[in-house]
């Protein structure tokens, strides 16, 4: 079978087309923009370094859809992207639904710093299942194959830090784990210094502030082909100090953003590095709206969900109606100080609903304390109103967190304190209010 490759953005880089049993193979110098074709050296423009990461996220975009088995939507992915760069990588011929003939053929972008060059055979495509071997060249010259039968079995998802129960981010570490094994993925969790490289598998770091990425990086565990994905929040470690005082939407206003700004410094440096984090507003404030529309294609907003539910559960989720022990239960971390922390909030919206009736609190900071997740869940089912709050920069950024999806999940209602709820309903399938004593007067009225 034929393999056509052609590279283009500099009038020196030549054209190669490959024949039956032919290899080809290009390494590029990431420091310099220089690439070697065949022992020919040519200047690859940064248009061109920048077309290779957008094909390598049309790559891992269609990689999900291959395997979801939409493979029509693949195929229209990987064209309309490949035919916009101005690209032409290959093509192979296989059967989907058994009856239809169907070309799909994709360049994997090695993810390091440097693009490489690919030499590429595949084979047939059947039954929603894509075999490939991508013999890749890499700049240090050592060649190896990948084969490629199931993309779960690929990368050893690592989560880091956060292994032992007592810190918040425990808990979304912990429901990650549980999907990505569920799933199928093969899934670590660890401290950084439990990092084993003994096996040969590349790895997708999932990370946040112990260590964050750039910490990562210095300990020497990332490898070539590794993939770093960084959690995103407003602050980050080293920043246990700031205060965002009683203007938090002032504040972030003129903040720098420093996670964000870490991960442009790294993304600019060649590092393969993604982000994500909970949906938040970004045109509010300049410096997190510029470099999310740099990195838009890099930095992935998700809803936070509920740290407490299986899939089936959510499924199966159903109002509660009856059977109530409480006026108010909350569950959740109270932590912090008045303008770097939810004490204030709890204090303002949470205390005057609580006042001569039967509540139970339970969490970090409560009088009862941590609870494990069969009593967090009663707590909530037994409860006839659950207020869902937040820290103000929460609200600042209007971002929604766990408590209000498992609250719904749970059955149950609470009036939720910030605007970001509306990114996923409308106003007239939510109550929302942000104002304090709006907020109190309109869960009395629902109690």
């Amino acid at each position: 079978m034929e393999i056509k490759k052609k590279f283009e953005g500099s009038e020196k880089l030549r054209v190669n087309q490959l024949g039956p049993g032919e290899s080809e193979k290009a390494t590029v110098g990431h420091s310099t923009g220089a690439v070697q074709i065949n022992g020919e050296t040519a200047q690859w423009q940064k248009e061109l370094i920048d077309q290779s990461r957008k094909i390598q996220h049309c790559v891992q975009q269609g990689e999900m859809l291959v395997n979801s088995g939409n493979y029509e939507q693949a195929l229209a992915l990987f064209e309309q992207t490949l035919s916009e760069l101005g690209q032409c990588v290959g093509q192979a011929v296989g059967a989907a639904g058994g009856n239809k003939v169907f070309e799909n053929l994709y360049q994997r972008i090695n993810e390091t710093r440097s693009a490489l060059g690919l030499q590429v055979q595949s084979s047939a495509c059947r039954n929603q299942e894509v075999e490939s071997r991508l013999t890749v060249s890499r700049p240090v010259a050592k060649d190896f194959n990948c084969a490629v039968v199931n993309k779960k079995q690929q990368y050893i998802v690592t989560l880091l830090g956060y292994s032992i129960p007592g810190h918040t981010n425990w808990y979304p570490w912990k429901i990650f784990h549980r999907v990505f094994t569920e799933l199928g993925y093969l899934c670590e969790w660890v401290e950084a210094e439990q990092i084993d490289l003994t096996s040969s598998q590349r790895r997708i770091y999932i990370c946040w502030n112990v260590p964050d990425a750039k910490t990562l990086l210095s300990l020497d565990k990332v490898r070539p082909g590794d993939v770093i994905l960084q959690k995103l929040t407003s602050l980050g470690k080293g920043y246990g100090h700031v205060n965002w005082g009683n203007d938090p939407l002032e504040f972030f206003r003129n903040w720098t953003w420093p996670i964000y700004k870490a991960v442009e410094d790294l993304y600019d440096s060649g590092v393969n590095i993604y982000a994500f984090g909970c949906r938040t507003n970004t045109e509010l404030f300049p410096e997190k709206h510029r470099i999310c529309e740099k990195l838009k294609d890099r930095i992935h907003w998700i809803p936070w969900g509920s740290s407490l539910y299986t899939w089936e559960e959510i499924q199966n989720a159903k109002p509660a109606m009856d059977s109530f022990c409480y006026d108010i239960g909350f569950v959740g971390s109270i932590w912090g100080t008045v303008g770097r922390g939810n004490i204030d909030g709890v204090e303002d919206y949470l205390v005057p609903l609580m006042r001569g009736r039967k509540c139970m609190l339970a969490g970090r900071g409560t009088e009862r304390g941590p609870v494990d997740d069969d009593t967090h869940k009663e707590i909530l089912r037994r409860s006839k109103l659950c207020p869902i709050i937040n820290a103000a920069s929460w609200r600042a950024e209007k971002g929604i967190q766990d408590r209000f999806w498992t609250v719904f999940t749970t059955g149950r209602f609470g009036v939720v304190d910030t605007e970001g709820v509306y990114d996923f309903f409308d106003e007239d399938e939510v109550v929302c209010e942000t104002d304090p004593g709006e907020y109190v007067e309109k869960s009395l009225y629902f109690l």
